[in-house]
């Protein structure tokens, strides 16, 4: 049975690489989206700010140390929150991850832990170590590291942009023509396809 590929070019600087590389790959078809030098813009524009911040810790994680690990990630989150008001960023846009750094007593494999509540980080821990070592111990957790980090997402994209070209913005935006475009994975696919075969050298 015969499996073809196409290759997906995007990026700037994508086009005047694409028909070198999908020769030396032995593939005969290349998709550029018609806003392929954008793409990369527009994800940008799309992604979360991430800002974090972190101090040492140093504790065993039990009922006597959770109130202080919680005034200190009460502070990180506090001091971190402030500073992006001070720049613009608005509160209502910020989520904020609360994480410990945690590993068993004698050990040197920590994991970073979230948890919306203060008093299960230690539940949480045990289940994603089990899960990546299949075991647990039967030893006191440590607390390495304390770590907030705060999420801002700006929603800078609008789903009723008409940026894909086809003069329907309502019902097509360009997430979509991304992904029909880029990866062929909906039909019918937005583009003029050209064979291989059909460029030569300096054209």
């Amino acid at each position: 049975m015969e499996i073809c590929f196409s290759l997906s070019s995007f990026g700037g600087a994508g086009g005047q690489h694409a028909c070198e590389i999908a020769e030396n790959l032995g593939i005969s078809r290349i998709l550029i989206h018609r806003y392929s030098s954008i793409l990369s813009a527009y994800g940008l524009a799309l992604a979360e700010r991430v800002f974090e911040t972190q101090e040492p810790s140093s504790t065993k994680y039990n009922s006597d140390s959770i109130p202080a690990l919680t005034k200190q990630l009460d502070r990180l989150g506090e001091s971190v929150s402030a500073e992006l008001k001070k720049q613009g960023f608005a509160s209502d846009k910020i989520r904020l991850d609360r994480m410990l750094n945690m590993r068993f007593d004698g050990t040197d494999t920590a994991l970073m832990i979230t948890a919306t509540d203060d008093a299960e980080y230690e539940a949480g821990f045990k289940a994603a170590y089990k899960e990546q070592f299949g075991f647990v111990l039967d030893t006191p957790v440590v607390v390495d590291d304390v770590k907030v980090g705060l999420l801002y997402s700006s929603h800078a994209a609008k789903p009723g942009a008409d940026l894909s070209g086809t003069g329907q913005g309502s019902r097509q935006d360009f997430r979509q023509s991304w992904r029909i475009g880029l990866f062929g994975i909906c039909s019918p696919i937005d583009a003029q396809g050209r064979s291989f075969t059909d460029f030569h050298q300096g054209r």
